[in-house]
């Protein structure tokens, strides 16, 4: 719901959506999320946050973080989305196999540790994971989560050609790794009249193998430089919210001018 609602705010241009999804994001973390241990509760109940989070819990969360970010551009959601990556990593990755299982080594009452690969109503965390690992890998230029991306897929795979149609979502990751994702930065004022234009022209496309970054010169950027060195001396043009669109991190020649930027983002 936190991806549905961040989503929903880009293409509708409804704050009362961004409101929701930062809503639920805020009470997860102060109510269903322990801190210092890095570890997060499934489920809450007159006032209480009880059981272990399983893979769906942490997969699921990541993805709407990253939404909430591209949606907000708060860069703490961001940080929490890398933070909860290494944790679900280090409690459910199979170092023999490949992909994710579904509970913890640790968990009681399991006799064997399933591996779920099946995408229904209700996508696989596997899935949700392969694709977290994709996009983070852009945002942070961290190879090993490509690695491990690339690890599922083979974990994977044979299911896959078998019965491409019980995963779809699991394609969609694929697509994203076959593809040349595009960088999109937007270099203005969080809000302003110029920058929310720019970022109409990207919501009104569908631009499905992207990462949106926003940079404002503050300490959001300066964040985001720690990860991406390349994005750290990007800056407005003539004092105009500036578009920079690139591929494998290099970028066509920056611009503040809405035609110039639907072009590059139209791929003409």
């Amino acid at each position: 719901m936190i991806s549905a609602f961040a989503q929903g705010a880009q293409v509708f241009d409804e704050p009362r959506y961004l409101d929701a999804a930062r809503a639920s994001a805020v009470f997860i973390q102060a109510h269903m999320y322990d801190e210092q241990a890095n570890r997060l509760k499934r489920r809450y109940r007159h006032g209480r946050a009880q059981i272990d989070g399983v893979l769906e819990d942490y997969a699921f969360l990541i993805q709407g973080l990253l939404d909430l970010y591209e949606a907000s551009f708060e860069v703490k959601w961001l940080s929490w989305a890398v933070r909860l990556q290494a944790g679900q990593d280090q409690l459910f990755w199979d170092t023999k196999g490949g992909g994710y299982f579904s509970t913890r080594e640790d968990a009681t009452h399991i006799l064997v540790r399933m591996k779920d690969d099946y995408d229904g109503a209700e996508p696989s965390g596997n899935s949700v994971a392969a694709m977290n690992l994709l996009r983070l890998r852009q945002v942070t230029d961290r190879h090993e989560w490509s690695d491990k991306s690339d690890a599922l897929f083979r974990a994977l795979g044979s299911r896959l050609v078998r019965s491409p149609g019980s995963m779809p979502q699991l394609a969609v990751a694929i697509n994203f790794r076959l593809a040349k994702p595009k960088q999109i930065v937007i270099a203005g004022r969080p809000g302003a009249t110029d920058t929310r234009s720019m970022l109409r022209l990207v919501h009104d496309r569908f631009i499905p193998n992207k990462i949106l970054l926003l940079v404002d010169d503050g300490e959001a950027q300066k964040q985001l430089a720690r990860w991406l060195p390349f994005v750290g001396n990007m800056g407005r043009r003539d004092g105009r919210a500036t578009i920079y669109v690139c591929e494998n991190y290099a970028c066509r020649l920056p611009t503040n001018d809405l035609l110039a930027a639907a072009r590059q983002l139209d791929g003409t």
